[in-house]
């Protein structure tokens, strides 16, 4: 075994995957910094659902308020990735983890008389229950469960298993399913989930089939089914119980604030973090103790779940789901158009129909939060047409009147420069003549908005004659504006203009949007290139060893290993040159070092140029 010595303090060796004994008994959090590294906008959205949910449990008075009290009932999908018979398992294996999740969301469960006399009037029933779909995305009948076979050894948390193209399965629809992922995940991994606010096509959960269900062949003391009812927690948005810090903060008021996560199970009570006198709730499902050891969400926990549920927030839409029966939902490919308005000002002006003057260009830009705001999804993603509504019409005809759509970083002009616009698709080109109410340019192109950045909009035409503006209504926000040029010009147009000559509020405008067809979904989605690498570290905190899972992509890799404090100084680095790719294992030694104390850290992880970084706590 070859030991590597990291400036007289940090021993390493290498060591093959299948030399780790140890379960791994979740990784959401590393995936949730994998995919904030990936989209740096993931954090705000997820600060507006948390903003949100809380205000709807504090109006709610933290449980119980009529919208909060309905049952949700979520259809579940369930995507069986196979590469042997026994990670191929059965029908009955499948429902006994229903069986479990329903039993544990609705307080259901026989071992409920475990939890300690001192937790008891805190325990909750959630009001969430589960079934396998009956109905798929295209409307047809369905058993709710996917067999694929892979040729796929092992997945990890890089989230391979939810793409074709990577040996895995596309995932259905997140507004309408609960996808989960069971396949054999490597390094000990029992599961991950991803919470809400991620990529929808990465949204669900993923659990070791060897871990999935309860008895049959799965392995103890994580054999009765609680790592889908830990990780459909996180996916339901609650945390790890000590707040993935030292005595952290799980944002939930009624659970007892722990120093660090707990195994096995404990004797009651176990006090910690100076806690009352229950200790922590170690039997919490969001802990980290054995199956038979887990017996409880908490009212807090039930509260900050349904909240996700009420009008507006991130999985409304799964409450209207009737994909476990009665009318099917209207499918992907031919759900009908939406109308998204952006604006409801009263004042005028003159973009984009000022026909005062021979031609015009006009730049607009709508952000993606404005989008949102208007009812933007993931599923009605395509802008089929626009509108403008007109105050009065001239009544004169634009000639080559053309739109253009695209993305930008930008939320606003800083200046009289336009965007660029050699990457915007032509969607629209006509003379045109517009009248007085909403003029709807209806699209030959229609454009498909990724949700990366906010949205570009280009107008341009030129006249041979002019006569009188046509206005139309507009925005009063100081923050919405268009910049625009107006120039009579006898020949040759205005539309390869750099610089406009005003900067004025953005018109009132409306987005007819529909649905991506789900094939086209599923090609798009295979199209998704993953990262250079991912890592997971456990356990952590860690007190003498902090083992490292690491998967890389192309061959005869340089690998880079470095940790600094918590200040951002450098202390120790390594690097290894040649590294295969596949599935990597290191271990850093913490037992004889005398020179870190203990706290928090970072272990980056630099692969080829790209780079990933993890907290680990230190306590011994």
């Amino acid at each position: 075994m070859k030991k590597i010595v990291l400036c007289s303090f940090v021993a390493l060796s290498m060591m093959g995957v299948s030399a780790q004994a140890q379960s791994i008994r979740c990784s959401t959090m590393e995936n949730l910094e994998r995919l904030k590294l990936a989209d740096p906008t993931l954090e705000s959205r997820m600060a507006k659902i948390e903003k949100q949910s809380q205000q709807i449990i504090s109006k709610s008075g933290g449980q119980g308020s009529l919208e909060l009290a309905s049952i949700i009932n979520i259809p579940v999908v369930v995507h069986v990735l196979y590469k042997t018979a026994e990670q191929n398992i059965s029908n009955a294996q499948i429902q006994s983890q229903i069986d479990v999740l329903n039993e544990d969301f609705r307080r259901l469960n026989s071992d409920k008389t475990n939890t300690p006399s001192g937790f008891v009037s805190g325990a909750a029933d959630a009001e969430i229950t589960f079934c396998l779909a009956s109905i798929d995305p295209n409307g047809g009948a369905t058993t709710g469960i996917i067999r694929k076979a892979t040729s796929v050894s092992s997945f990890s948390d890089n989230d391979g298993a939810k793409y074709a193209s990577y040996g895995g399965d596309n995932a259905w629809p997140s507004d309408s399913y609960l996808n989960i992922w069971v396949c054999n995940l490597g390094g000990g991994l029992l599961g991950y989930a991803q919470f809400p606010g991620g990529p929808a096509s990465t949204d669900g959960v993923v659990i070791n089939y060897n871990h999935f269900g309860r008895g049959f062949a799965t392995g103890a003391p994580y054999n009765k089914g609680r790592t889908a009812t830990h990780e459909v927690g996180h996916w339901l948005n609650l945390r790890h119980i000590w707040g993935d810090a030292n005595c952290g903060n799980d944002l939930v008021n009624d659970t007892p604030t722990q120093q660090t996560s707990n195994y096995g199970c404990p004797s009651f009570p176990n006090v910690t973090c100076s806690n009352t006198i229950n200790g922590d709730q170690f039997m919490n499902y969001m802990d980290y103790t054995d199956d038979g050891c887990m017996n409880m969400f908490s009212l807090g926990q039930k509260s900050r779940m349904k909240s996700l549920f009420v009008s507006g927030n991130a999985r409304a839409d799964l409450a209207l789901s009737s994909a476990c029966g009665g009318s099917a939902p209207v499918p992907p490919s031919t759900s009908s158009s939406a109308v998204l308005t952006i604006g409801t000002g009263i004042g005028t002006m003159v973009a984009p129909y000022g026909t005062y003057y021979m031609d015009e260009k006009s730049q607009f830009i709508i952000t993606k939060s404005e989008l949102v705001a208007a009812g933007y999804s993931v599923v009605q993603n395509v802008i089929e047409a626009l509108a403008f509504n007109v105050q009065s019409a001239s009544g004169q005809a634009m000639q080559n009147f053309t739109i253009k759509m695209g993305a930008t970083t930008l939320s606003s002009f800083s200046s009289n420069t336009y965007l660029d616009n050699s990457d915007m698709t032509t969607v629209y080109s006509a003379s045109q003549t517009v009248v007085t109410g909403w003029n709807t340019h209806t699209f030959t192109t229609p454009f498909t908005y990724s949700g990366t950045g906010n949205l570009a909009i280009e107008i341009c035409w030129d006249n041979s004659a002019y006569t009188t503006d046509s206005k139309v209504y507009c925005t009063s926000l100081p923050t919405s504006k268009t910049i625009f040029k107006q120039q009579d010009v006898t020949s040759g147009g205005i539309c390869s203009a750099t610089i406009g000559t005003k900067g004025l509020n953005r018109p009132n405008i409306r987005l007819t949007v529909g649905s991506t067809p789900l094939e086209d979904r599923a090609s798009a989605i295979d199209d998704i290139k993953l990262p250079e690498v991912t890592f997971a570290v456990y356990p952590n905190p860690a007190s003498s060893f902090l083992n490292i899972n690491y998967q890389i992509a192309s061959d005869n890799s340089t690998v880079t290993f470095s940790v600094y404090n918590m200040m951002g100084a450098l202390i120790s680095s390594l690097t290894e040159q040649s590294i295969s790719a596949g599935e990597q294992s290191l271990s850093l030694d913490f037992s004889s070092n005398d020179n870190m104390s203990d706290g928090i850290y970072l272990l980056s992880l630099n692969v080829n140029g790209t780079v990933q970084t993890k907290r680990f706590v230190l306590k011994r």
